[in-house]
């Protein structure tokens, strides 16, 4: 019986550690999670984006350079922010717009093919 005990100790222990190395891989994605929402966040709001009103430019302005600050050299924070200003601008004065990522990539699309390929 005493061997029996040890064994059930033996076995809750590796499972209490399996449950500890799980619970810590968690908290560490987490962690990531939290950093790409900060960082990528406010990319994936167009509806706040796109609406005049709803954002600050100041604010804009500041997640842009922070957004650039993590990807040097691959982003310019201010001209960033002109693309945004520009896409609301464009998206505005259309009616019938669909603010989500999808909706705007798609009306972008739409813009390009009919520059570069008028009918």
């Amino acid at each position: 019986m005493e061997g029996r005990k040890f064994g059930n100790s033996v076995a809750s222990g590796k499972l209490a550690f399996r449950l500890h190395c799980r619970t810590a891989g968690l908290d560490t994605r987490f962690q990531q999670l939290e950093y790409l929402h900060k960082t990528f966040g406010f990319l994936l709001d167009t509806e706040t984006l796109m609406s005049a009103d709803a954002i600050d430019l100041d604010d804009l302005q500041r997640k842009c350079i922070d957004f650039a600050t993590s990807f040097p050299d691959d982003v310019d924070g201010g001209r960033l922010v002109d693309e945004i200003q520009d896409c609301r601008i464009f998206v505005s004065r259309r009616v019938g717009v669909d603010v989500t990522p999808v909706g705007i990539l798609m009306f972008i699309c739409h813009l390009v093919e009919m520059t570069y390929f008028p009918t």
